[in-house]
């Protein structure tokens, strides 16, 4: 085998090797079955954990034990989601057509504080916004 031959082998190994682990990591971000996941696909209530983080909509905190006894509706989101930006605008109505039904409260997720503010602002959603650093 030439010396061209080889490196061109090397190359191409080397890409095929990118592009494998490339599909793995976008297939597990993508297909995270946990086990709240596997509930819920199965029609089960899955328990939100506790949480006591910044508020984005004010200043403060907001814990999920202070809305105890209401229905709370979590919706998870980031500043560079294209879906989660076409979503605020409905959530924004649905939180305001169910008010003294149901709390929605908005989670912001791997994304900082300044971005997270001005889609809000945006997209217009004024319901309870809180940021987790830690998504």
């Amino acid at each position: 085998m030439s010396r061209k031959r080889a490196v061109l082998a090397l190359r191409l190994l080397a890409g095929a090797g990118v592009v494998a682990l490339a599909v793995v990591l976008v297939r597990n971000l993508t297909h995270q079955h946990t086990a709240a996941a596997r509930k819920i696909q199965h029609g089960k209530v899955v328990r939100a954990p506790a949480f006591d983080l910044d508020r984005l909509d004010t200043t403060g905190k907001l814990s999920l034990a202070s809305l105890h006894g209401k229905v709370v509706v979590l919706n998870f989101w980031a500043s560079d989601c294209v879906p989660c930006k076409q979503e605020m605008p409905r959530i924004e109505a649905a939180s305001r057509r169910w008010a003294g039904k149901a709390v929605v409260v908005g989670v912001d997720v791997a994304d900082g504080r300044s971005p997270a503010r001005a889609c809000m602002r945006r997209y217009g959603a004024t319901y309870p916004n809180v940021f987790d650093p830690d998504s």
